[in-house]
């Protein structure tokens, strides 16, 4: 079973990545922050995380489930649900493939240099 604990720890490698690299990473943490606890709360596995610079920044999830996930419809009471819907909307692209052991889900976003 995964570690809640994993998610920060995600969000935190992704972040010191980007930013080392001498760009923005807040919008690619917040974006593998929701990817890694969807792998958390709805694949119930382990999962890795994967960031890449190449004119764009690239963030990937992979875990053991091959249950794609769903972009939900949370009503204006909800307290969770947002998550893809967030993904969606700070993304340029992001999508799901078919990996060894489950599935993987992308997102690509811009490269923002740092102030």
């Amino acid at each position: 079973m995964p570690e809640p604990a994993a998610v920060s720890e995600a969000r935190h490698f992704v972040r010191d990545e980007v930013t080392r690299w001498g760009y923005d990473g807040s919008t690619a943490s917040l974006v593998v922050d929701e990817l890694a606890a969807n792998a958390v709360l709805h694949a119930r596995t382990p999962f890795q995380v994967a960031v890449w610079l190449d004119e764009v920044v690239a963030v990937e999830v992979t875990d053991e489930n091959p249950q794609p996930p769903v972009i939900g419809d949370a009503g204006p009471e909800a307290v969770s649900g947002r998550g893809l819907q967030l993904v969606d909307a700070l993304a340029k692209a992001w999508g799901v493939r078919p990996s060894e052991a489950g599935k993987t889900v992308w997102a690509v976003l811009d490269a923002e240099p740092l102030a």
